[in-house]
């Protein structure tokens, strides 16, 4: 390569002196070649090779790493191949020895080549809410456990909602969804969701979605829109994923204590509602606070009543007046069986309906093969079989009292099952624990009418703490001093 300066000055001399070719290749030690090549064209300056540099080594290992990487589109995303392990199998299978540098060079150009290019999205106020569901390990009952997190963000104002359950059930999944709503004041346009089994049954070709029933009728009684990330492609909802990992860095680090998860939602709910005023949106350079209360407004107001949410399904009681739902057993009163009923599973409470009417209500199981009674639906069969009730399950699984009661009732002579029956009938307006604290009484004091259990009823719910009485001894814990007067000051007045 020539240099620019003595180019201009082999021009001079050939176009101003008349030097010859061979004279100017003998004094510049150029061939003749060389000198007619720049002498016919405009040189810029800046040297371009016509052909790139051979690598005989690099170039017989680039399409086998082109063919691994065609492979690996096809591989589990946790399975592909990494650059290492491609150098070390072309070292041992192809006695590759060039650089491990130049692999991993080839391989991140090819990667690259395959990377998607996003554009930024401008979202309406109230338009896209999104959700997802997160992990976290949190110390419940002196033991550590893993919980599931129901994340929900609203993407134009970065408002953040989470609630933590034992369970990713599609009950837990609808009334998170109604907390939501509540703690949002109001419900979305549309829910962005991936496909998770809880809300889609069914991939259909084309793009499309089948959903569960429950979902649907949920998405109805709210009205909004369910929006779906294409398969596999859950940073389509980038927003609330990072929601996910932002919560459990400030939140559930380092690991809570938790008593109960009704306490730790309050608490959730309280920090989603504090991180209002501390967070900004990056984009408009204002705060979360400011962008919700302008979200607000858009948001579609929530229906009244609010609808009870869960599964719905039919079940027939059978001879038991038990209807079997969810692996468990429920009572029903005795009135309904043999009777095709409406049962709504929520996430904490079995609702039971007929003809639109409720008629049974049972806190939610979630063990295996149990059976769940309530003793007032068998209050008309106790009075056809007074002997059955003594050792019938219902009573059984009333704290011990009530058959301690019930037992020591029935050796009295002249009783009839009618007390037992209005004892029962007390639960429906006070609670177990205080009616089997009243029947321990009752039998300490050998009462076993229902007048006298009325009024031990009557007094413990009427009972307050007595008044302390102060006490002015002398070696009272009261500290009162009174101060001496002279009487000789009110002399002093008269004159």
């Amino acid at each position: 390569m020539i240099k620019m300066g003595r180019i201009e000055v082999i021009r001079e001399l050939y176009e101003k002196e008349n030097w010859s070719i061979q004279r100017l290749s003998h004094q510049f030690g150029h061939c003749r070649k060389t000198i007619r090549r720049y002498l016919k064209t405009d040189y810029d300056g800046i040297y371009e090779r016509s052909s790139d540099y051979s690598h005989p080594i690099r170039d017989f290992a680039y399409p086998i790493i082109k063919q691994w990487v065609f492979e690996d589109e096809t591989a589990p995303r946790k399975q592909k191949r990494t650059a290492q392990k491609m150098y070390d199998d072309l070292v041992q299978d192809y006695q590759f020895t060039g650089s491990y540098r130049s692999i991993t060079e080839y391989v991140k150009e090819l990667r690259d080549k395959k990377r998607e290019v996003f554009i930024p999205r401008e979202n309406k106020a109230g338009e896209i809410l999104e959700f997802d569901f997160g992990y976290a390990s949190v110390d419940f009952k002196n033991e550590r456990i893993q919980i599931a997190l129901h994340c929900y963000q609203l993407v134009y104002s970065n408002d953040i909602f989470v609630v933590a359950s034992l369970r990713e059930t599609q009950s837990e999944l609808l009334e998170t969804h109604k907390d939501a709503f509540l703690h949002f004041g109001g419900v979305p346009q549309k829910i962005r969701y991936d496909n998770l089994r809880q809300v889609v049954k069914k991939c259909v070709w084309g793009g499309g979605r089948e959903t569960q029933k429950n979902f649907d009728n949920f998405r109805e009684q709210f009205g909004f829109e369910s929006e779906f990330c294409e398969v596999g492609k859950g940073w389509q909802k980038g927003d609330v994923e990072g929601c996910v990992g932002y919560v459990r860095r400030n939140f559930f680090s380092p690991v809570p204590k938790v008593e109960s998860f009704e306490k730790l939602n309050e608490h959730l709910s309280s920090w989603c509602q504090v991180l209002r005023n501390k967070r900004r949106v990056p984009v408009h350079n204002r705060s979360v606070e400011e962008m919700y209360q302008e979200e607000r407004l858009s948001l579609n107001a929530l229906p009244s009543p609010l609808p009870m949410v869960g599964q719905w399904k039919q079940r027939k009681a059978n001879h038991y007046s038990l209807i079997q739902t969810s692996n468990n057993s429920y009572s029903v009163p005795s009135g309904y069986a043999f009777e095709l009923l409406d049962v709504l599973e929520g996430a904490k409470e079995i609702t039971v309906f007929s003809k639109g009417k409720e008629i049974a209500r049972h806190s939610r199981c979630f063990d295996i093969n149990q059976q769940i009674f309530n003793p007032l639906h068998y209050l008309n069969v106790f009075k056809k079989k007074p002997y059955a009730l003594i050792n019938s399950r219902p009573i059984h699984q009333l704290p011990e009292a009530f058959y301690r009661f019930f037992k020591k009732h029935s050796e009295k002579e002249d009783q009839s099952v009618s007390t037992c029956i209005a004892v029962l009938k007390l639960l429906e307006s006070h609670s177990v624990e205080a009616v089997a604290l009243v029947l321990e009484e009752a039998i300490a004091c050998h009462t076993y009418h229902i007048d006298g259990i009325k009024v031990l009823l009557n007094v413990q719910s009427e009972k307050k703490e007595a008044p302390s009485v102060l006490s002015f001894k002398k070696n009272s814990s009261l500290n009162v001093s009174i101060p001496t007067v002279p009487l000789q000051r009110y002399n002093q007045l008269l004159s």
